[in-house]
């Protein structure tokens, strides 16, 4: 067992990866995890499933009380139907001003994966623009989310050119909402 962890140890570490933590999941090979992009258009249900939206509880601002994670139905569609549902340290925020408006590219560390299998790579970017319903959040707090646990809700889908486009959702680390996205994939696997 031991001489079988070394060796997994030097193959990652030939590859350019480094092995996982305990109880992490491994990286992927990439954001498009080696997978053909999903034929899905972000059109319909998806744009307020997956709004490349953070919550602004994420940096403590609370505006309206939330549902309870447990019975939060979007909660539980957002978890069923993503590629990958990940606990993610936010680890940079970088904004770009152009033509168009703001853009924002946020970094992030996979910390543990709790749903889905096509996840993204260990390290990985997603990107905002004005308008997203993230924007408002980044244009205000973007420095606070730097070093903040986030749970993001990730799916791939077909861009405007076939390419791959991601979009998210992020919401704010908590026992509950750990605790709702693991009752929802667990109920998703079961249809």
């Amino acid at each position: 067992m031991l001489r079988s962890n070394f060796l997994l140890a030097g193959v990652a570490l030939l590859l350019g990866t480094t092995a996982p933590a305990c109880g992490a999941s491994p990286p992927m090979a990439g954001i498009a995890n080696a997978q053909a992009p999903t034929a899905e258009s972000y059109a319909g249900a998806s744009t307020a499933l997956f709004d490349d939206g953070i919550e602004p509880e994420a940096v403590g601002f609370n505006l309206d009380p939330s549902p309870a994670p447990r019975g939060d139905a979007i909660l539980r569609a957002r978890t069923q139907r993503a590629d990958c549902v990940l606990r993610v340290r936010v680890v940079t925020v970088t904004s770009k001003r152009e033509d168009v408006g703001d853009h924002w590219r946020i970094g992030l560390v996979t910390l543990e994966r709790l749903a889905g299998e096509r996840c993204p790579a260990h390290d990985f970017t997603l990107d905002v623009a004005d308008g997203a319903a993230g924007s408002s959040v980044l244009r205000t707090f973007d420095g606070r989310l730097v070093g903040v646990n986030l749970v993001a809700f990730v799916r791939q889908f077909r861009g405007a050119g076939g390419e791959a486009a991601f979009h998210f959702h992020m919401a704010p680390e908590g026992k509950e909402e750990l605790n709702a996205v693991r009752v929802a994939a667990l109920l998703g696997e079961v249809r």
